[in-house]
């Protein structure tokens, strides 16, 4: 859907901040289905979302959020299973994408 850099929004505050860019994306299908029983989920889990950012020591880092979590949160447990279908998903495609230097929050 988009992105942000972080960074680049950064730089005419006079603050420094190292390189950061939040992802947008996802397919309506599988968050509509996880929407129909938990509505607020949509603040924080669809669309769907990760963060490139890069560490003081210059490895770059990607966090994503584990959407069973966020519904656990939010009171909506009956989600649960089909979203810890998809957070498997992400952290797969991520992970192999990465090799092996995924993390998620």
């Amino acid at each position: 859907f988009g992105s942000i850099d972080f960074q680049a929004l950064v730089t005419n505050t006079g603050e420094d901040l190292l390189p950061a860019k939040l992802f947008l994306f996802g397919s309506p299908g599988p968050g509509g289905m996880a929407m129909k029983t938990a509505p607020t989920l949509g603040l924080d889990a669809f669309c769907q979302k990760f963060l490139l950012w890069q560490r003081g020591d210059g490895m770059v880092q990607l966090s994503f959020n584990d959407l069973a979590a966020l519904a656990e949160r939010q009171g909506f447990p009956a989600s649960k299973p089909l979203l810890e279908k998809l957070t498997a998903n992400l952290r797969a495609t991520f992970s192999q994408v990465l090799e092996g230097q995924t993390i998620y929050t």
